[in-house]
């Protein structure tokens, strides 16, 4: 096989964190990360003191050669390789519809028009239900200090919306806070290393 990198991309392109109530450090686990992962063990979601742990999202660099196939995984450790992580969280989910069935769906056209409509539905400032405090950036290496989300308003009330940091192989992962409602999602896509 060519070792020959002539393209890098990023995976996976969009990653999910959720909020979890543990307020420990090391209170987060990593999502899945592959499609035929298996389960953490029984216990792995929870703390010591049985508090929720937050999931965080992690992404890699992969290098392919001209005919697509992944040489080898791209970290900090690549002397000649310097890494600058953006991601981009968001949360839109209160300014979104009601989840009956998802749009791209066929079987759609059988809902009733009543479950097609948006949460807080009577807000007719549909932008001020989203916490989108706008893209970071993280320097690729394993000492990073961690970059917060924490601009973001939701009806002109602050809401800190996670943090960016880097682990041991340079890879980001984004990290949800700590909450007491553990139903919420926010996307992630880090964009192309500058």
């Amino acid at each position: 096989m060519d070792q020959t990198i002539t393209r890098v991309a990023i995976y996976p392109p969009i990653g999910i964190a959720r909020v979890g109530n543990s307020e420990d450090k090391d209170g987060f686990f990593f999502g899945p990360e592959s499609p035929d992962q298996s389960p953490l063990p029984a216990g792995s979601y929870k703390d010591a003191q049985g508090a929720i742990k937050r999931q965080a999202a992690r992404f890699r660099l992969y290098g392919y050669n001209a005919a697509g196939q992944v040489v080898r995984e791209i970290t900090a450790a690549d002397q000649k390789t310097r890494i600058v992580w953006s991601a981009h969280l968001a949360n839109k989910k209160s300014a979104w519809y009601q989840f009956s069935l998802a749009f791209d769906i066929p079987d759609i056209n059988r809902l009733s028009r009543d479950q097609f409509t948006r949460r807080n539905a009577a807000e007719t400032d549909r932008n001020s239900l989203i916490n989108d405090p706008g893209e970071r950036s993280i320097d690729g290496t394993p000492d990073a200090a961690p970059v917060a989300f924490d601009t973001g308003k939701v009806k002109d009330t602050p809401v800190y919306l996670g943090e960016l940091r880097t682990d041991a192989g340079s890879r980001p992962a984004t990290r949800r806070p700590p909450s007491t409602r553990c139903r919420r999602r926010a996307s992630s896509r880090p964009s192309t290393p500058g």
